[in-house]
């Protein structure tokens, strides 16, 4: 069978043309995916050339023996038809990775998709184990990028060595939609069992402007994906799915690092894991590792869904950032991280001035586990729900709940915003706000404080206060009551009203004949009408708004 690849090259003038079979193009050596000779020269040809590189799918795939370099800006690595993957797989002789950067220098605006990635851990680890004893373990990492505006997409990452399957660093990139499966050996297992050969799913040195969405990452060995080692900047990482449901990891996610997430989020992602494979669903600032280097600011988390985990959520060593609406259920298991055994939803240590959700267990992860004397207390608003409406004629009682892991919460303070509204020092903690309430919409919080001092501010409430409707009321304004005029005159009448009204009738009870004369009306404020002349007599006058609403009487003498 003949070693032919389908190759289409974008050439310096922009042109694009159909090559003729890889042997000859650029006069580079022949490359296929059925046969087990290495493609590694043909490969690093056509990447030295640059442009688009279609590579046609096939079995058992690329073979890489010595690992492929990026070396021209604008290269375009992707499958000759678009859902269908093109494989590379790493030689059981590759002491390297499967793809870089030549030089370690940064390109531009290239990318890769429609890839298989096979780092064919189990053949490689045997024969060079000693390339995952190593803390950073580059030589078994399959794919490093460096950058500006590059792009990661539809590529599928199978059996990473150790290290990571895909390391990112850069800025305005990409990296979406991909699929990272059994990366790395759970700790202490595999072929070199004891040095501890675990991988990372994608590791993100370095996002600045970029974004990191809809990827699936299923078995990594360390954690899932790792955020922002280095500067971090208007990065978003979210819509991924981390789950373990046959191997160990530390971590799902981690956000944090020695520098400030300025601008950055990590929102609604999903980590998922079976009964003790995950320490940590999530971990906001320098986890167990790497207590040492604290985070400036971890950014947002929020609407993250984590389940399973020994510890779901910990936040740890950041000095501000926001943490917030996360969804945590089932924690579970014993396998914890520097020998913790119980199950947390959340816990939170130092935490400077950050906003994290309420509800956790204070717990600092400085080589040890256990809480710091004096923990402060947290607050959670029970009532009202969130995004209750309510009318300027009724009251608001807002209650919360208030736990503390070493003592008891002393009180509990009720803020509108950053107005203090209440402090109540008596369990069940509430406040009631009393009728008349101002027009608005109100964020209400609760801080619950002990002994030693505040606890972190609780979750938010919003309420909206609507203006009550207005009752309906008419009185009449002249004549006033006990008015004299000369008979023969004409009677002038007004009535002033409140609510909503659309006419106002006018009436005069008759002594003589016991009853009530109508004298007409009006429909268009201010409501008047004028009638005589009037005769000699005593009229007790009534106005009628809607129909239904009756005014106070008023009695005119006609002398």
């Amino acid at each position: 069978m003949s070693r032919i690849a389908t190759l289409v090259l974008l050439a310096a003038t922009s042109m694009l043309f159909a090559a003729p079979p890889a042997a000859h193009a650029q006069g580079c050596p022949a490359i296929s995916p059925f046969d087990s000779t290495p493609d590694d020269a043909g490969l690093q040809c056509l990447l030295d050339a640059g442009g688009t590189i279609a590579l046609s799918p096939g079995s058992p795939g690329y073979l890489l023996a010595g690992g492929l370099r990026i070396a021209v800006d604008n290269t375009h690595l992707t499958s000759t038809t678009p859902g269908q993957y093109a494989r590379l797989v790493a030689a059981p002789s590759l002491r390297g990775m499967m793809l870089r950067m030549r030089g370690d220098v940064p390109r531009n605006n290239y990318s890769l998709s429609f890839l298989t990635f096979d780092g064919n851990k189990f053949n490689r680890l045997g024969n060079y184990a000693a390339d995952c004893s190593t803390d950073y373990r580059p030589n078994g990492i399959s794919v490093s990028l460096k950058g500006a505006g590059f792009s990661v997409h539809d590529v599928n990452f199978e059996n990473t060595m150790c290290g990571s399957s895909l390391e990112v660093s850069g800025s305005g990139y990409n990296v979406y939609n991909n699929t990272i499966a059994n990366a790395g050996f759970s700790e202490g297992s595999g072929a070199a069992a004891g040095t501890q050969p675990y991988s990372d799913g994608i590791t993100l040195l370095q996002c600045i402007n970029a974004s990191v969405t809809n990827n699936r990452v299923f078995e990594a060995t360390d954690v899932g994906i790792v955020v922002g080692l280095s500067t971090t900047q208007s990065c978003a990482v979210s819509r991924n799915l981390v789950r373990n449901n046959n191997t160990y990891a530390f971590a799902g996610i981690t956000t944090g690092g020695p520098t400030a997430h300025t601008g950055s989020y990590v929102s609604d992602n999903t980590v998922e894991a079976s009964h003790n494979l995950l320490s940590f669903g999530m971990y906001v600032g320098e986890g167990p590792w790497a207590w040492s280097t604290p985070t400036p600011d971890a950014g947002l988390v929020s609407g993250n869904v984590i389940s399973g985990a020994v510890v779901n959520l910990a936040v740890d060593n950041i000095g501000a950032g926001v943490v917030r609406d996360n969804i945590l259920y089932g924690a579970r298991g014993t396998r914890g991280m520097l020998g913790c055994t119980w199950p947390a939803e959340l816990t939170y240590g130092t935490i400077g001035g950050a906003a994290v959700q309420p509800g956790g267990v204070y717990r600092t992860w400085n080589g040890g586990c256990n809480p710091y004397l004096n923990a402060p207390p947290s607050a959670r608003i029970t009532g009202p729900a969130n995004g209750s409406v309510f009318l300027t004629n009724q009251s608001i009682t807002v209650t919360a709940t208030a736990s503390d892991p070493d003592t008891t919460a002393s009180q509990v303070s009720f803020y509108a915003g950053s107005t203090l509204l209440f402090t109540d020092t008596t369990a069940p903690f509430s406040y009631t706000a009393a009728a008349p309430l101002p027009v608005g919409t109100f964020d209400l919080t609760a801080v619950a404080s002990d002994a030693a001092g505040r606890g972190p501010t609780s979750n938010v409430v919003r309420v909206t206060v609507n203006q009550a409707p207005v009752a309906p009321t008419v009185t009449i304004t002249s004549p006033g009551n006990g008015a004299v005029l000369p008979a023969g005159s004409m009677l002038s009448l007004t009535a002033s009203t409140t609510g909503t009204i659309s006419s106002v009738d006018f009436y005069a009870f008759i002594t003589a004949t016991q009853s009530w004369l109508y004298l007409g009306r009006d429909t268009t404020a201010p409501y008047a009408l004028t009638v005589g002349p009037i005769q000699y007599g005593d009229y007790p006058i009534a106005a009628v708004a809607n129909g239904t609403v009756v005014s106070p009487l008023v009695t005119v003498y006609v002398r």
